[in-house]
């Protein structure tokens, strides 16, 4: 059986699968150009391979769309990180907080500590610098911040979901991470 086999990142066709071994595009090129060379030796599976590919019987690779699927989910999970990254600014301050989960969960442990002191003001590190914030502050805060990365990550889930469930790579490259 003979088998296509495309590029991941653009669909061009690299070259043919026949018994398990790949033969390039450029291979199958060479060997039809020293057909015309005198004292050619022939090559029956490239005879056999081209005669397939000129009778279209080739088949398509059917790890094609599986192996789309893994980029687009790789590419999503990084545009989901990236999300992360920017500057978030939340309703009790000017400053531009951290919003990555590591990042959210050194925030919440600081605030449990202020908290279990008896704390009413504590000091928080943002992407401006320290400033001094309330504890209720922090805490409407952290609640914001949560709501933020869990939107990311539905997102993220939701976008994983259609590539899922896409049957074409059309229907996979048309699945876009929108800001």
């Amino acid at each position: 059986m003979l088998i296509e086999k495309r590029s991941i990142k653009n669909g061009k066709l690299l070259g043919y699968v026949y018994d398990g071994i790949t033969y390039s595009i450029e291979s199958l090129e060479l060997y039809k150009q020293e057909k015309q060379n005198e004292g050619f030796k022939k090559n029956s599976i490239y005879e056999e391979i081209l005669k397939a590919i000129k009778k279209g019987i080739a088949k398509e690779d059917p790890t094609f769309l599986s192996r789309l699927k893994k980029q687009k989910t790789k590419e999503l999970k990084q545009r989901f990180l990236e999300s992360l990254k920017k500057d978030y600014v939340t309703s009790v301050s000017e400053n531009r907080f951290y919003s990555e989960e590591r990042d959210i969960s050194k925030l919440k442990n600081a605030y449990d500590l202020a908290i279990a002191a008896g704390a009413d003001v504590m000091k928080v590190k943002t992407l401006d610098g320290r400033i001094e914030l309330s504890v209720n502050d922090v805490k409407q805060a952290l609640l914001e911040l949560g709501e933020y990365y869990q939107s990311q990550l539905q997102k993220l889930w939701d976008l994983e979901e259609q590539v899922n469930k896409a049957q074409t790579e059309e229907e996979i490259e048309a699945i876009k991470w929108e800001n």
